[in-house]
């Protein structure tokens, strides 16, 4: 393979071909590796430096910039106003997945809801432009 491109691709065919395979390959690696995995992901998602890893390699920022967005929001998501103590989980980071940018942070409700908006809006927007003339 000449370029990471081709690799991707390769991959993506393999999987498509043997789905089945793949899927019971890996339901076999959990059930083998369960406590490792658990303890991979404490360390990923619990820790300092394991959630400073998640936002550098998913949004290309540093957990002093979310400490910063976060501030600078005041604890709270950008669309709702709803505090991060109301709530179960930390903000999430809101990015544009076409450019990667980072936009903000929001509760978990509203980033789901906007992901199901941007990925329907088109659609929403046909749909109730029948019934309102637009």
């Amino acid at each position: 393979m000449s370029s990471k491109r081709d690799y991707k691709k390769y991959n993506y065919n393999y999987y498509k071909k043997h789905k089945e395979k793949e899927l019971c390959r890996a339901k076999q690696y959990r059930d083998e590796h369960r406590e490792t995995i658990n303890i991979n992901a404490k360390i990923r998602y619990h820790t300092r430096k394991g959630y400073d890893y998640e936002l550098r390699k998913n949004y290309g920022i540093t957990i002093d910039d979310y400490n910063k967005m976060f501030e600078e929001q005041n604890g709270c998501c950008k669309l709702c106003g709803r505090h991060q103590s109301e709530q179960k989980f930390r903000l999430c980071v809101d990015h544009n997945h076409e450019t990667g940018r980072v936009r903000g942070l929001l509760c978990t409700r509203c980033n789901v809801g906007l992901g199901y908006y941007e990925r329907f809006s088109l659609k929403i927007i046909t749909y109730l432009g029948k019934y309102y003339g637009t």
